[in-house]
C-alpha cells in the first residue's frame, strides 16, 4: 500500500514538469515579433546551450547587436556574441560565418580570433 501511495505521489509531482515543453526557436521568434526580446533571449539561450546551431547564431546576433538592431533591455555582450557566432559557424551556419569573416576583414581582432576558433575562415 505504501508503494502504491509513493508511486501515486511521484507521478502527481512529475506530471506538471512533463507538461512544460521546451521552447522552440519559433517560440523565441514569436516573442521577438511581439517586442518581448528579454523573454526571447532566455528561450534562445536555452536552445543554444543545448547545441541548436540556429539558436546559437541568433543568440550571437542578439548579443552582438543589442541596443542597435534589437530593442533596449537586452544586455550587449560583444565577446559572448562573437563566441556564439563562432559556435554556430563551426556547425555550418553560413550567416554566422559570413558575419565573422566580414568583421575580421575590417580588422576586428576579436572577430578574427572567433573566426579562428570556428575554423571557417577559408570558406567563401
Amino acid at each position: 500500500m505504501k508503494a502504491v501511495a509513493l508511486l501515486s505521489l511521484t507521478l502527481a509531482l512529475a506530471a506538471p514538469m512533463a507538461v512544460h515543453a521546451a521552447p522552440t526557436l519559433e517560440d523565441a521568434i514569436a516573442e521577438i515579433e511581439e517586442f518581448n526580446d528579454a523573454a526571447a533571449l532566455v528561450m534562445v539561450r536555452e536552445l543554444a546551450e543545448r547545441g541548436d546551431a540556429r539558436a546559437q547564431e541568433l543568440l550571437g546576433f542578439m548579443l552582438l547587436f543589442a541596443g542597435t538592431h534589437y530593442r533596449t533591455g537586452l544586455p550587449a555582450d560583444r565577446g559572448e556574441g562573437l563566441a556564439w557566432l563562432a559556435r554556430a559557424a563551426a556547425q555550418g551556419r553560413e550567416p554566422a560565418g559570413a558575419m565573422l569573416r566580414s568583421l575580421a576583414r575590417s580588422g576586428d581582432g576579436d572577430a578574427q580570433a572567433a573566426l579562428a576558433r570556428a575554423d571557417v575562415g577559408s570558406r567563401r
